[in-house]
């Protein structure tokens, strides 16, 4: 998907000079803790046409708003990169190219310029004393849906974005959701529940029902595919999970009036999480593997809520019931 996004929104020039097929992408987060709500970053190490490296940072702005001093926090962002790279080899520092993706509900207003930020460098005419950088915006508020362009993944991921602050999302949904008809099955079923995962954050203003409804709408819920759309709503944390979130609540405030209700409040709610996690984590592993054994059930049930969430990430993969087994054996390290 970043290949496909790299190569239908690079300026041609830059891309001409870039191998994107030997794109890898990179671990590490370079953001700040205290922002990682409102960022996500990507990195990516690319080979160049003269057989040297450089590097791709692309940073989801996922604000409602635009923020003026953005560039200030990428230079920090792209200070760690170069940090990393300095404690690991030798030789002058790679060329890192910045990407802003931004979806918020109004355009983008500011400067992609860095020495923008700086007061009076005009007027001092000494703009050689001041950090010079530009990273490339890609503005998505402003994109029409012809601009949408690349493989269905990308052009999924990048309307969900477009939409998601706007009053029109469920409505788009449906044309999203039509997308995923030109994906391979495997790859769309993957890739619906982390579109599903991020449509379930509180953030965001639509419900489960909306979704259902958009998806029973678009061309992509058949018979025989309906049962494990619906699995993989509850799966990835929308009404079923809130619901355990609420009956562990109430659980807790029960509790808590002998032990107190802060406490018994907090505990509730752990609890009830995990009782609904790993409900519909066992319904889904049934969907996909036919079976399984009761000694996988008891082990399923024995797992922090934690590692629930990693299994409901896993199991998307699984196609035997050896997948399950071997989940186990790496996981109880």
């Amino acid at each position: 998907m970043a290949a496909s996004f790299l190569e239908n929104y690079l300026s041609p020039e830059l891309a001409a000079k870039l191998d994107i097929s030997s794109l890898e992408i990179r671990t590490e987060s370079f953001t700040d803790e205290n922002l990682r709500l409102h960022h996500t970053d990507l990195l990516y190490k690319v080979k160049t046409r003269d057989d040297d490296f450089a590097y791709i940072y692309i940073l989801l702005e996922h604000k409602s708003y635009p923020d003026e001093f953005v560039a200030f926090q990428i230079l920090r962002y792209m200070m760690r990169i170069w940090e990393k790279f300095r404690d690991e080899m030798a030789g002058k520092f790679p060329f890192v190219l910045p990407i802003l993706i931004y979806h918020g509900t109004s355009n983008w207003r500011y400067s992609a310029r860095f020495d923008d930020l700086i007061q009076s460098i005009e007027t001092l005419s000494h703009e050689k004393h001041v950090p010079h950088f530009e990273y490339q915006l890609c503005d998505l508020s402003a994109f029409t849906e012809r601009e949408i362009k690349g493989i269905a993944a990308l052009r999924v991921a990048m309307s969900v974005m477009k939409y998601v602050f706007t009053p029109q999302l469920q409505e788009k949904l449906i044309e999203v959701f039509q997308l995923f008809a030109e994906m391979q099955r495997t790859g769309a079923v993957e890739f619906l529940g982390k579109v599903l995962r991020y449509l379930s954050a509180p953030s965001i203003k639509i419900t489960t029902d909306e979704i259902q409804k958009a998806m029973q709408t678009s061309t992509i819920v058949e018979e025989e595919t309906s049962d494990w759309l619906a699995e993989i709503i509850e799966l990835w944390k929308l009404d079923g999970i809130k619901e355990g979130i609420q009956r562990g609540k109430n659980e807790g405030i029960q509790e808590g009036m002998q032990r107190g209700v802060q406490q018994g409040v907090q505990e509730g709610m752990q609890q009830g999480k995990t009782i609904e996690a790993s409900k519909l984590s066992l319904r889904l592993l049934k969907k996909i593997l036919g079976n399984v054994e009761i000694e996988a059930e008891n082990r399923l049930r024995e797992l922090p809520l934690e590692k629930l969430e990693q299994l409901s990430e896993d199991l998307l993969d699984f196609k035997k019931p050896e997948d399950l087994t071997q989940w186990f054996e790496q996981n109880s390290k």
